[in-house]
């Protein structure tokens, strides 16, 4: 009698090969399938996660409009409020209220509050990524656009999602920012993350002027969660000559290697001591 698998003579001692790599194959298909379901189910989980974290905040984004995006149920140019965009078409999105009542064949989401845009290329179409950025960190973080992403085949399945990410930045006080020579100049950054994701270890650079004080960029160890503010202090002692002195900052994502917001423009000025910076204060 033969094998069924190998067509050698059958005994009770026989072992087939073909029997055994063929169940290997299948375990390792099972697994597979198994690791699908399981990243499938990590995305609903995130993707329930992020929209529970906006449902707080949703009075921060019912007015925001994402220009140039159009709902692909009803219609609605531009969408406002709350954006959703398939993950697996190339453009499909939908408006909140789409969401419930629209069919469509894909069940995952990307859950978009703002518009914005990465300032970074794609590594595969050598354009802007877009909104959605893809990092594979087994390629040296290589980045990949949605489109790419779609219609390319990438070898490394992991691959780590960026959503815009966007704050707004404003600084305390606004005027009076006058300071006396060897006085401490302190200056409040408010910083808020508008973003669908939390956002951590950002530095806050300078990128061009000059302020009357050293100052070295400082990385913050917080995490700055979705909808929530925090300040930022910009300070030190005032060691420059008396005089204008004009710069910007602008936030840097340390995890993310790229530039946050827009730049921030400081104006200061430096009196020769204290009695004449209160003057010139007051006199503002």
């Amino acid at each position: 009698m033969e094998c069924e698998y190998c067509q050698e003579p059958s005994s009770p001692s026989h072992q087939c090969i073909s029997l055994v790599l063929k169940t290997l194959q299948e375990i390792e298909e099972e697994q597979e399938r198994q690791t699908m379901r399981l990243e499938k189910l990590q995305s609903q989980a995130k993707n329930l996660l992020n929209y529970s974290s906006l449902s707080k905040n949703l009075h921060m984004f019912r007015g925001v409009q994402h220009v140039g995006a159009g709902c692909s149920g009803c219609g609605e140019t531009p969408i406002i409020g709350i954006r959703f965009k398939c993950k697996q078409c190339i453009n499909f999105e939908l408006c909140c209220k789409c969401r419930d009542t629209f069919l469509h064949p894909h069940p995952d989401f990307f859950i978009l509050s703002v518009s914005g845009v990465h300032e970074v290329d794609c590594d595969v179409c050598r354009e802007n990524v877009g909104e959605i950025r893809y990092i594979c960190r087994e390629c040296s973080n290589m980045n990949f656009c949605h489109k790419c992403i779609v219609t390319v085949t990438h070898p490394h399945l992991v691959l780590e999602t960026v959503l815009p990410l966007v704050v707004s930045v404003d600084i305390f006080p606004k005027k009076n920012l006058i300071y006396a020579v060897n006085e401490e100049a302190v200056v409040h950054i408010l910083v808020c993350n508008m973003s669908v994701q939390p956002i951590s270890n950002l530095t806050l650079k300078q990128t061009s002027g000059e302020i009357p004080f050293d100052y070295s960029p400082t990385l913050f160890d917080f995490t700055l969660n979705v909808g929530c503010k925090k300040t930022i202090l910009l300070k030190g002692i005032v060691s420059k000559a008396p005089g204008d002195y004009v710069s910007t900052f602008r936030l840097f994502s340390e995890t993310y290697q790229e530039w946050l917001g827009i730049d921030v423009v400081l104006n200061i000025r430096v009196a020769i001591d204290y009695l004449e910076a209160l003057k010139q204060s007051l006199s503002l």
